[in-house]
């Protein structure tokens, strides 16, 4: 229970005791992820939050770019600096020297950095997965790989390996419901086509930006995908669970989109701070997400 009692105190505190910019960073734009690397041991936290400055900088690269070739680009740079840290390379940035620092320490596998790249190439298409199989792969090779990665610098090695890979589809599923307005705004349609077009749902419904039964009934299925990957996760020992601590919101997220008459597109899928921080907490303190 002590990591339980460290991370109450920092989460009353709002803050950790060097704010780095990566610290700075996931606080402000990640913020689920940002309490969960606080039950992580400090002896590896900055380790943490590497990786997840990391997620968010290729993350964040479909919101900024205007058309694909220089999303491509800006992904290929990426490429080119973890392989770089992979070759003994000095650093460039802040970021960049203790991503590579945490791949020493752990030694961390590339191909799972690999993956998270290559993932993030279909946040610059703005055609639906193909299919339910496409749409998993990619929660499992964004979150689940991210969740694998801080996994290994808690020492997990590969034994939270499928719990990450189920706890990151839950997690990615319900988050990219929750941005179904987002990606309308940019003429993105981020869901299965085969799940669409069992509901009835064109991508032109979805890019309208106006509720519908049969997007109710779209979000009620893909919120059944979530919760089924949210079941299939095992109970985690606690030393390991803050790699898939995010994963313990998936059930909130999913009451809020389920609502009757609720409206994703104007009608917010946000969890008060506190609220978050006590799911977390309590999610800790009983070993499980």
């Amino acid at each position: 229970m002590h990591f339980c009692t460290r991370a109450l105190a920092l989460l009353g505190e709002g803050s950790v005791r060097t704010a780095t910019y990566c610290v700075s960073l996931v606080r402000q734009h990640d913020y689920d992820r940002y309490i969960a690397a606080l039950f992580a041991p400090e002896t590896v936290r900055a380790d943490i939050f590497a990786l997840y400055a990391f997620n968010y900088e290729i993350a964040k690269i479909a919101e900024t770019v205007h058309n694909p070739v220089a999303g491509q680009i800006r992904l290929q740079w990426w490429r080119e600096r973890i392989e770089e840290i992979y070759a003994g390379a000095s650093a460039r940035t802040e970021l960049l020297t203790k991503l590579g620092t945490a791949v020493e320490r752990h030694q961390l596998p590339r191909s799972a950095f690999d993956d998270l790249i290559d993932a993030r190439e279909l946040d610059i298409d703005p055609a639906p997965f193909a299919d339910l199989a496409q749409f998993e792969s990619y929660g499992d090779t964004t979150s689940g790989s991210l969740m694998r990665l801080a996994a290994r610098v808690l020492g997990a090695g590969k034994t939270l390996d499928e719990n990450a890979r189920e706890a990151g589809i839950a997690y990615a599923v319900t988050g990219l419901l929750r941005v179904l307005p987002f990606h309308a705004g940019r003429a993105h349609v981020a869901m299965p086509a085969d799940e669409m077009a069992a509901v009835g749902v064109s991508p032109d419904q979805l890019l309208r930006g106006r509720m519908s039964p049969d997007i109710a009934a779209l979000i009620a299925r893909m919120s059944e995908i979530a919760r089924t990957h949210y079941r299939h996760v095992a109970r985690t020992e606690r030393k390991y669970l803050p790699a898939i601590l995010p994963a313990a919101l998936v059930p909130a997220f999913i009451r809020i989109l389920n609502q009757p008459g609720y409206d994703v597109y104007h009608d917010s899928t946000e969890i008060a701070g506190y609220r978050r921080q006590w799911i977390m907490l309590r999610a800790a303190i009983r070993g499980r997400v």
